[in-house]
């Protein structure tokens, strides 16, 4: 389009970065104080209760490991826990609890 980029903001705009992956041998972590060391991705899906986010997740990191790609899953919450346990009572419905509360933990 003949529209500026220039002052637009961030929405619809797509940038894709490449980070290889790095294992952290002896000579990468004497690095690290000179900020030589890239971060990775964090990446998050969002949904309701039974989408298919868990699936999704799996494929990713499935497919980032098969292209040589360290990665890992993270969930949230942790059921777990005793505090993933109150999550998981409420997001059930099995529990009450304060809405200010729940979106403390």
């Amino acid at each position: 389009s003949s529209r500026s980029r220039r002052g637009s903001n961030a929405i619809g705009r797509h940038h894709h970065h490449q980070t290889p992956a790095r294992r952290m041998t002896p000579a990468a972590t004497m690095g690290l104080s000179s900020g030589n060391i890239r971060r990775g991705a964090f990446i998050l899906f969002e949904g309701v209760d039974r989408c298919g986010k868990s699936t999704q997740c799996k494929l990713l990191v499935q497919s980032l490991q098969s292209r040589g790609i360290e990665a890992e899953l993270w969930r949230y919450p942790d059921r777990t826990t005793a505090i993933g346990q109150m999550i998981d009572k409420y997001l059930q419905s099995k529990e009450d609890m304060n809405d200010a509360a729940i979106h403390l933990l």
